[in-house]
C-alpha cells in the first residue's frame, strides 16, 4: 500500500543545508527511490544528498530527470522539462490520447505491461522496512554555543555505535546560536532515529535534528 511508503517533503529544508551540502561536495535534491534490495522492495522518497558531480545533481530548473540501474546495460539517464506550461499541457494531453485511444479499441493496444517479460507466477516482494535501511546521514542542529556541545551529540552517536565522517561548525559571535552540521558513516536507519531522539533531549539542542540521507551510488 501507498500509505507504507516512507514520503518526507522539502518543507524543512533551509538555505544553510543547502550551502553546507555544497561544502561537503553533494547537492540536495528530491528523489523518490525504487528497487529490489535482498528479496524486499525498497521504496521511499525524501531529500537526499547526492555528489555533486553525479548525472543526478546536475538537473536543474524545471527540468526532471529518472535513473535507471539495468543488470546488464548499467546506468540509464532519462531527462527532460518536468513543469511548466508547455511542458505539463504535452503530459496532460498524452494521457488524454492514449485515454481516448483505449476507450476505443477496448483495450491497451500495442502496449507491453511492466511484467511482459517476468515469468508467469512472479513472487510476491514484501515491502522493506524503513528502519533496516542502511546509510550514510546529514545531521544539522542548532545548539547553545558553549564546551562539550560535540562531545555530547557524539558521545549519543557513538552510544548507537554510528561513527562520524566529517563536522562543520562555523564560527559565530560569543553567546550566539550556533549551528552544528555533522555527516556521518553508514549507519542503520533505526539506530539514527534513536540517536537523532536523544540529541533532541538534551538541552543544549535548540531546534529539532534536521536529518538527511546520502546516495553516494546514484549516477
Amino acid at each position: 500500500p501507498l500509505e507504507k511508503i516512507f514520503r518526507k517533503g522539502i518543507s524543512r529544508l533551509s538555505r544553510l543545508d543547502l550551502q553546507a551540502a555544497g561544502e561537503l561536495g553533494y547537492r540536495v535534491k528530491l528523489l523518490a527511490i525504487a528497487r529490489v534490495a535482498d528479496g524486499k522492495i525498497e521504496a521511499r522518497v525524501h531529500p537526499t544528498l547526492i555528489p555533486r558531480n553525479s548525472m543526478l545533481a546536475n538537473v536543474r530548473g524545471v527540468n526532471n530527470a529518472v535513473y535507471v540501474l539495468g543488470n546488464f546495460v548499467g546506468p540509464t539517464l532519462y531527462y527532460g522539462r518536468g513543469a511548466g506550461m508547455e511542458a505539463t499541457a504535452s503530459a496532460v494531453m498524452s494521457d488524454v490520447m492514449e485515454l481516448a485511444r483505449n476507450l476505443v479499441q477496448g483495450r491497451a493496444a500495442g502496449r507491453l505491461c511492466p511484467e511482459g517479460y517476468a515469468k508467469r507466477n512472479p513472487r510476491q516482494l514484501k515491502l522493506q522496512p524503513m528502519a533496516s535501511l542502511v546509510s550514510p546521514y546529514y545531521l544539522r542542529v542548532w545548539v547553545k554555543d558553549q564546551p562539550g556541545v560535540l562531545a555530547k551529540i557524539s558521545g549519543i552517536l557513538a552510544h548507537e555505535k554510528i561513527s562520524i565522517s566529517s563536522v562543520i561548525q562555523h564560527e559565530v559571535h560569543e553567546g550566539k546560536a550556533v549551528p552544528l552540521v555533522i555527516i556521518t558513516h553508514q549507519a542503520l536507519e533505526k539506530s539514527i532515529q534513536k540517536a537523532v531522539s536523544g540529541i533532541n533531549r538534551l538541552n543544549i539542542v535548540l531546534n529539532p535534528v534536521q536529518l538527511l540521507r546520502i546516495a553516494t551510488e546514484l549516477g
